[in-house]
């Protein structure tokens, strides 16, 4: 029980890394209409005195939009890195003022393009390509980490929490539950435990809150509680209608259904 507590709360700093995933839009399989935007770059041009629009063909821009969204994120984060330039890396402009912003060069096959091209051929949004320059100007060419990584949130439970919930669960079972003798096959070795069909996950934890309350201690959200419920002891059920049957009724409902079933045939 102990192991199975301590999995669910150290499982939490996990998902709390992966739920706080950045929003800028890097997943970018929708982030232009491929064949409006590569006719418009090609009518309208680029809006740059390099003209950038001269320097490919349509057929070659399709290709590489294709080949981009084909890589995974990590794999284009890195091919974007690899396609920026960095520019100066002094903090100080010629006059000695603060440098405010790092001006970079973006750069396909060999030659410079402005950043509008640079975003239609990788197929980019502005706001990622914006986050993946920072990353680039602050850490170098290294995959990005998110800024939460390794870390719990202040909102995470506690050892204590969770075993509060375990424990006050498990009392309930012992004392209005109907243990079954074995495990059922190919499940899990711990021989279920059936509460009564008439009563609800939700009224369990009324009074698991209220008992915490009247303690003085700190109780979990019902939300919460269902995740520890689920994830520490399985075992232990709410009977549903047909579970909370004996055999008796069982042979009854049958004897029921089969003389339905004649009288309709």
């Amino acid at each position: 029980m102990e192991n199975r507590i301590g999995s669910f709360v150290s499982g939490q700093l996990a998902e709390s890394s992966s739920d706080s995933s950045d929003d800028d839009g890097s997943d970018d399989g929708v982030a232009f209409s491929q064949d409006d935007s590569i006719r418009r770059f090609h009518e309208s041009g680029c809006g740059c005195a390099k003209k950038c629009h001269e320097k490919f063909d349509a057929s070659q821009i399709r290709t590489d939009t294709l080949n981009t969204r084909e890589m995974t994120r990590e794999e284009k984060e890195m091919y974007l890195k690899g396609c920026l330039s960095e520019g100066p890396t002094n903090d100080s402009t010629k006059r000695g003022k603060k440098r405010m912003r790092i001006r970079g060069k973006y750069t396909f096959r060999g030659q410079e393009i402005c950043a509008y091209t640079f975003r239609l051929l990788l197929d980019i949004r502005r706001c990622a390509l914006k986050s993946i320059r920072q990353s680039l100007n602050k850490t170098g060419p290294g995959p990005r980490r998110h800024g939460n990584t390794g870390r719990k949130a202040k909102h995470a439970l506690a050892f204590t929490d969770v075993e509060r919930v375990v424990q006050f669960i498990c009392n309930y079972a012992e004392e209005f539950g109907i243990p079954q003798p074995a495990a059922p096959r190919g499940r899990d070795d711990t021989a279920p435990i059936y509460l009564h069909s008439g009563t609800t996950k939700m009224n369990i934890y009324k009074l698991y809150k209220v008992s915490c309350q009247e303690a003085g201690v700190r109780f979990v959200e019902k939300s919460s509680s269902q995740s520890i419920w689920s994830a520490c002891i399985p075992h232990i059920n709410v009977a549903s209608a047909r579970d909370d049957v004996c055999v008796t009724c069982e042979k009854l409902r049958r004897k029921i259904w089969i003389r339905y079933r004649k009288r309709t045939n």
